[in-house]
């Protein structure tokens, strides 16, 4: 058996162990971070979807209540329906034989905000339901009289009111959402 010197003997056993077992200590903390990114992306997506959903439920609810109508007036309250409205400016790309005006209503189905829109004014089934944000507690609707005062429930006065306040509170939130709007105010 010959005797190698120093420097060309290779790598012993226990070296080879302790160069191994480094390798895995960084391929472990690699796979870990790749997980805590990836980990961080799904939630990041999740709570951006939930972000923007809540962004055209409150453009979608501003639009509408800024066209109201006051002259077919307003209902709160009964089956369901938090708020039924006829509005202006519902456009008409197709030349189809029915006015500039929507009648819609939003509902809450126990799981969510709906809006419903109806074809015609009166006499028409309900064309589209929409779930705008899905909702596990009641959404509260007060509006607002021309005197400043706030009134829930049925709105019986004769006059329109001038606002809308919707308070919701959607899952992932804190708390609350509190939106006031003008009714028929662009």
């Amino acid at each position: 058996m010959t005797v190698l010197p120093p420097g060309e003997r290779g790598f012993s056993l226990v070296e080879m162990l302790v160069a191994l077992a480094v390798f895995a200590l960084i391929a472990t903390a690699a796979l870990a971070l790749l997980r805590g990114t990836a980990s961080s992306e799904r939630t990041l997506r999740h709570h951006d979807a939930a972000a923007g959903q809540m962004r055209r439920m409150v453009a979608l609810w501003q639009a509408d209540l800024s066209q109201a109508e006051p002259r077919l007036g307003l209902t709160t309250g009964g089956d369901g329906v938090v708020l039924a409205l006829v509005r202006d400016g519902w456009t008409n790309p197709d030349g189809l034989p029915r006015p500039p005006l929507e009648r819609l209503e939003y509902r809450w189905t126990g799981q969510a905000l709906v809006r419903r829109s109806y074809p015609q004014l009166a006499g028409a089934a309900a064309d589209i339901d929409l779930a705008v944000l899905p909702l596990t507690t009641p959404p509260r609707l007060r509006l607002r009289d021309a005197a400043g005062q706030w009134h829930q429930g049925q709105w019986t006065r004769p006059d329109f009111p001038v606002a809308a306040e919707l308070v919701i509170a959607p899952p992932g939130l804190a708390g609350p959402l509190r939106l006031v709007s003008p009714l028929g105010q662009p």
